[in-house]
């Protein structure tokens, strides 16, 4: 002062700390499929002395990774302002010992393979310096196999044919909005179709090009696991040989197609029957019994069989034939159906008459098939000739 020119003093201490702030980043998956969804967890802690404010947080979505969308999971009294269209949030004031958690979702865009490094950092108004941190997920393909067999071949005309599709996810990753498509070739009808172990398939056919194609949508089918589905199809006849049916599968995660195909050989039934006589000449009022030998002459079972014989006038059933006839006496035709006769097997029946008049009978014999509508026929003669006393 002016009387005392000598300086009183004082002073006083504050001791000045840097903000320290830490980042931990973690993701929900460590391997992932191209198209999957990535769920992204930020915790940023304030562990040191002194509160930060203009805490500012922001993540780098980088190639490989397409932003979806962000939030707070719990702001632990903090007021957070988030921007929607990117991973970015400002947390006004983020009181020392104090953390606020944050999350990220974002979608693989399979531009990158391998290891995807997702990076995030912090800084606040009292120190600029960035604190980062990161997180790894490793970007797998999604591998699916499909695999198509039939349960017999070869096959004749108008024989209904099962096809069995397993569809397996061998990767790690799941596979998701997965598509099968089969499309069966001319010579084939569509009967039915379904899935053996698949509860949300979505299923359909339709035309394409003319032909016909049955089409599963499934929504996912995990990592090591594997669903069948199945087709029923008939021969038609129209084209004999080799056919060949081809089956795909794609994926959310993988669009390029997965084909598998099987080939069934259709061969025509070749069905021979022949007929034959115990007597070649006899008497009128006679019994003559009548051999007929039905023969599969082919590679493939006939089925629904059906052999008939009219009889022509001057021939009476005798009411004696193979177990099983049937006969019409309005037609004069005895007839049996056979279910099945084997490739290389043959059947025999049998039918007595009874002679009623002279001259020559000729007595036809025909069978027909499932696979074959066309009549195979045989014919064998007798001759009746009068008793000369």
């Amino acid at each position: 002062s002016k009387e005392n020119k000598t300086s009183v003093t004082n002073e006083t201490n504050v001791t000045v700390v840097p903000v320290v702030l830490n980042i931990n980043k973690a993701a929900d998956v460590a391997v992932v499929a191209n198209g999957s969804v990535v769920n992204y967890t930020i915790v940023v802690s304030n562990v040191g002395k002194v509160n930060a404010t203009n805490v500012s947080v922001v993540d780098a979505v980088l190639d490989g990774l397409t932003f979806d969308k962000a939030g707070v999971v719990d702001a632990n009294g903090a007021n957070v302002e988030s921007d929607i269209s990117k991973p970015s949030w400002v947390i006004d004031k983020l009181v020392a010992g104090e953390s606020v958690k944050l999350w990220i979702t974002a979608t693989v865009n399979g531009l990158v393979m391998g290891n995807v490094t997702n990076t995030v950092s912090v800084t606040s108004k009292e120190n600029k310096t960035s604190v980062t941190n990161e997180t790894n997920v490793t970007v797998v393909p999604v591998v699916l196999n499909i695999n198509k067999t039939v349960d017999v071949s070869p096959v004749g005309n108008n024989t209904l044919v099962n096809f069995t599709i397993t569809v397996s996810n061998a990767d790690l990753g799941n596979a998701t909005d997965v598509i099968v498509s089969d499309v069966l070739p001319e010579g084939l009808i569509l009967d039915n179709y379904g899935v053996v172990d698949v509860k949300d398939a979505a299923i359909k056919n339709f035309t394409q090009s003319g032909k016909t194609v049955v089409e599963w949508n499934i929504s996912k089918i995990e990592n090591n696991s594997i669903v069948k589905l199945w087709i029923t199809a008939r021969t038609n006849g129209q084209k004999m040989g080799n056919l060949t049916n081809v089956v795909n599968v794609t994926s959310k995660e993988n669009r390029t197609p997965v084909s598998n195909k099987t080939n069934i050989t259709v061969v025509p039934v070749k069905l021979n029957i022949n007929k034959t006589a115990n007597v070649t000449v006899v008497g009128n009022n006679t019994l003559v019994k009548f051999t007929i030998i039905v023969n599969n002459t082919g590679i493939v079972n006939a089925t629904n069989l059906t052999v008939s014989d009219k009889l022509p006038e001057g021939l009476t059933f005798a009411n004696d034939a193979s177990e099983g006839y049937s006969w019409n006496a309005s037609t004069r035709v005895i007839s049996w159906n056979l279910t099945k006769l084997d490739a290389g097997n043959i059947k025999e029946y049998y039918v007595v008459v009874r002679t009623n008049g002279t001259g020559l009978k000729t007595n036809r014999v025909n069978v027909t098939c499932k696979e074959n509508k066309t009549e195979v026929p045989n014919s064998t003669d007798i001759n009746v000739k009068a008793v000369n006393l």
